[in-house]
């Protein structure tokens, strides 16, 4: 009985797995569709990176998280919302429709102002106007949620959650040109071996420090997101943390206090530390407050000093030792949470399965 509950197991994860690949394929396909109204010869003379960015798919995923996380952000500081949102499944339900809403309408947003920008470049639009800016704004809306659907499929059909992965496959896409460019190079001689295989240590001891904490977690999805959220919660607040100190440092020489937040400094690393010591400190009171229930095994300092740790090692320590590593520290923690949360998922025994469905839903890992 075992035996076939096991084969079942595969079978059902090998069709995931083949949809999540299919769909992600067409995603990146996609994402090499040009505009209408663009001149091919003009764009053909572009940066191939600067034509994914002008593609049908250009805003890919990213309306959706933004709103995603300035929505994860009130309910980090206003419990009673994640409350409300796990009372019902229709407040879920009705909080889901509000996002995706909102999703497109900040789509709509951002694609008027890559129209504009487009027409900007010499030649490259057939007939600059009106007429193009609205066709150009409705194809990238209409983009978007086309992504937004195939993310919800891939998180009812596929492995893991759509959003996550959708927003990480760019990211993993272009590694292994980055691995590439440090093989370059090392063969160049600007970069020694012993240089290359600290880099590549680095990044398994970035990773070491979330599994080290999902695995004292047990897995969980919760703890999955109070690593998760944190992380991009504090990389989104610090540019507009930024943009305060430059307003109050304004003409006491600010062109000089510039630098000082910028990434490889120390104190861009010690800012984006407290913020997410910070934010992991609300994040695990507004699971407490809004479960009613014990804090977990493992508590908000533990887990802010994985994530803390992963950082230094992946992002501060190849700084300060002027290597480059192929991931940033964030996006290490987050591809690490979202690759540990299928594994959890796939290769331990499931979790429970209230548990799983009411967390995946307010975690957003799972969304």
């Amino acid at each position: 009985m075992s035996t076939l509950g096991g084969l079942q197991d595969r079978a059902e994860f090998m069709r995931r797995l083949a949809f999540t690949v299919v769909a992600l394929i067409i995603y990146r396909l996609g994402a090499h569709i040009p505009l209408p109204g663009l001149d091919p010869q003009v764009l053909s003379r572009l940066d191939s990176a600067v034509v994914g960015r002008i593609s049908i798919l250009a805003l890919g995923i990213t309306p959706l998280v933004t709103i995603l996380i300035l929505t994860e952000l009130v309910k980090v500081l206003a419990p009673r919302c994640r409350r409300w949102e796990r009372a019902d499944t229709r407040n879920r339900d009705k909080l889901n429709r509000i996002v995706v809403l909102l999703a497109l309408l900040t789509a709509a947003v951002q694609a008027l102002g890559l129209a504009v920008a487009l027409e900007n470049v010499t030649g490259l639009v057939y007939e600059p106007g009106s007429p193009f800016k609205l066709i150009c704004a409705a194809t990238l809306v209409g983009g978007t949620a086309i992504v937004i659907w195939l993310a919800d499929q891939i998180t009812r059909q596929g492995l893991g959650s759509g959003v996550w992965l959708l927003f990480v496959t760019p990211v993993l896409a272009d590694l292994p040109y980055r691995m590439a460019g440090l093989v370059v190079l090392q063969r160049q001689g600007e970069l020694s071996s012993a240089d290359l295989l600290l880099c590549g240590l680095l990044v398994v001891l970035a990773f070491a420090a979330v599994v080290a904490v999902m695995r004292r977690g047990d897995g969980t999805l919760e703890i999955a997101a109070t690593c998760f959220w944190p992380v991009l919660l504090a990389s989104t607040a610090l540019p507009w943390l930024l943009v305060a100190v430059g307003l109050l440092v304004r003409g006491v020489g600010w062109t000089e206090t510039l630098p000082w937040f910028g990434p490889g400094h120390p104190i861009h690393f010690l800012v984006l530390a407290a913020l997410i010591g910070g934010f992991v400190a609300l994040y695990w009171r507004s699971q407490r407050i809004a479960a009613g229930a014990a804090p977990p095994a493992v508590g908000p300092a533990v887990i802010a000093g994985a994530l803390i740790a992963a950082l230094l090692v992946g992002e501060a320590l190849p700084s300060a030792l002027g290597l480059r590593v192929p991931l940033t520290g964030v996006s290490l923690v987050v591809i690490a949470v979202v690759a540990l949360t299928i594994l959890a998922r796939w290769w331990t025994p499931p979790f429970d399965a209230g548990n799983r469905d009411e967390t995946a839903q307010s975690s957003g890992t799972n969304r």
